[in-house]
């Protein structure tokens, strides 16, 4: 298993972030679960897709879900989001952000 090199962000959600003006560079704040804690990264692409289908034409699964063990599995994550998630997806696309170096 890989690790995970692009984050994706239905823009509605996310506290109405936005992201078209994100720009290469640019500091990305996440929650680490884990690590209980904000972690920092830097932005280094950026792409909208209107679907998860288009998403994942155009993006190598392997980088989004690092975890599944073949490409029906990381569609089956797509799958399992809620409702109001997949929702959004729909009316209003989502976003690929390929994140770079982790910041201090």
């Amino acid at each position: 298993m890989g690790e995970k090199v692009v984050e994706v962000r239905a823009p509605e959600l996310d506290g109405g972030f936005e992201y078209e003006g994100l720009e290469e560079g640019d500091t990305l704040k996440f929650y680490h679960d884990e690590e209980e804690e904000s972690v920092f990264f830097e932005a280094e692409n950026l792409a909208y897709y209107d679907s998860i289908d288009e998403l994942l034409d155009e993006e190598a699964w392997e980088r989004i879900v690092p975890n599944a063990e073949d490409e029906n599995e990381a569609v089956e994550e797509f799958s399992d989001l809620s409702g109001d998630y997949l929702e959004s997806i729909e009316r209003h696309g989502l976003y690929a952000v390929e994140i770079g170096e982790r910041k201090k």
